[in-house]
């Protein structure tokens, strides 16, 4: 997932916030999260025999999620196994929904 739109309402959010709710959403899901750099985390799921590392870009107006390494889920010509992607959906989905509470939040 590239460039998803930050909600205009959290889009005023301090970069430090945006990231706390991005680390907060994918704990929330059981990803292990770090910072990886400035305006980046790095995250791993690990269930098992299986495992999915991505990089999470943010900014103010958007973030991406893109796959790093995977363990044990059938990684091949640009296709994965389908877990992975509800993985990201649901990770997708949470995010969404904390930057929105916090936007709230903010006013």
């Amino acid at each position: 997932m590239v460039n998803h739109p930050v909600p205009s309402a959290a889009q005023r959010l301090p970069l430090q916030e945006i990231s706390h709710v991005i680390a907060t959403a994918a704990a929330d899901y059981h990803w292990s999260v770090a910072p990886s750099g400035p305006g980046q985390l790095r995250a791993t799921y690990d269930r098992g025999s299986h495992e999915a590392v991505i990089a999470i870009s943010y900014s103010r107006s958007a973030y991406s999620i893109n796959l790093v390494s995977s363990e044990d889920l059938k990684q091949q010509d640009g296709e994965i196994h389908r877990k992975y992607n509800e993985w990201i959906h649901n990770l997708e989905r949470a995010i969404e929904e904390r930057l929105n509470a916090a936007a709230v939040a903010l006013k």
